[in-house]
């Protein structure tokens, strides 16, 4: 009886060791190697534009933020340029065909 315990302990703990060796080797790698790339359609509100790109700028930290301008606004241009000149991570497509 005291061995079917410590097997079944044994067991339980082999199990909960290789998934948290799993766990930290993915986290890893997601931290420093994976990186990921965020679109953001901008439409004509001058008021939320600048906002939501910020908002998601600091949701995600470690993205490329490519933002497809859709406006026909100056100021939105304007404000677009702006940050992409002042953050790397910040791309701009212009001009991009609807989907």
């Amino acid at each position: 009886m005291i061995n079917i315990c410590l097997l079944s302990i044994i067991t339980v703990l082999s199990v909960f060791g290789i998934y948290f060796l799993v766990k930290e080797i993915t986290s890893f790698l997601l931290r420093n190697h994976i990186k990921s790339r965020v679109m953001l359609e901008i439409y004509d509100d001058v008021n939320a534009a600048e906002v939501t790109l910020r908002d998601v700028l600091f949701a995600n930290p470690g993205s490329e933020i490519e933002i497809i301008d859709r406006s026909g606004n100056d100021e939105i241009k304007t404000i677009l340029k702006k940050l992409s000149g002042d953050i790397e991570r910040i791309h701009i497509v212009e001009n991009a065909p609807e989907k």
